[in-house]
């Protein structure tokens, strides 16, 4: 379970999950599969999707990505990023920027993702807060393809995230 307010972006989102995997305590040894939905792509326990259309942060973390627990994307390894990056120029032919699910716009300085993990990885990038108020974050800034903070009222094309579903 987990509930992240962005008061500051007039957003609170409220979810339960499960667990990815279980164990039947008859067997013990009974084998979870897990897919994702036709068009997402799995990476670890979750599927990934870039959303070509152009919306504001906080449009892409409402109005595009509430169904079944499904977040702007979380990053949390150099590997994820990678395959992040990866989809994002299968699909569009080239790396474009496109929103992630990090915002400070609670307290300058402290990033938070929208699905409430811990902002435990943070890929190079310019977090430069221009004009004051730069609080949500997108990645494949410049010829580096970098992350960046950028005024959430930007429109880009955005990633979502959620847990892959288990089979049994």
């Amino acid at each position: 379970k987990y509930k992240i307010t962005l008061s500051c972006l007039q957003i609170s989102m409220k979810c339960e999950t499960t667990a990815s995997f279980s164990t039947s305590p008859s067997s013990g040894t009974q084998k979870q599969s897990l897919s994702c939905h036709h068009g997402w792509t799995p990476y670890g326990s979750r599927c990934f999707l870039y959303v070509p259309a152009r919306l504001t942060w906080t449009s892409a973390e409402v109005n595009r990505c509430p169904d079944s627990c499904t977040n702007l994307a979380s990053v949390h390894s150099y590997s994820e990023h990678l395959a992040i990056q990866r989809m994002i120029a299968n699909v569009a032919h080239a790396n474009f920027p496109a929103w992630l699910g990090g915002s400070d716009c609670q307290r300058e300085g402290t990033w938070l993702w929208s699905d409430g993990t811990s902002f435990n990885y943070r890929y190079d990038g310019v977090f430069n807060n221009v004009g004051g108020n730069q609080h949500c974050l997108h990645m494949n800034f410049g010829s580096a393809n970098i992350w960046n903070d950028l005024q959430c009222s930007h429109t880009l094309p955005f990633v979502c995230a959620k847990k892959r579903r288990t089979y049994g």
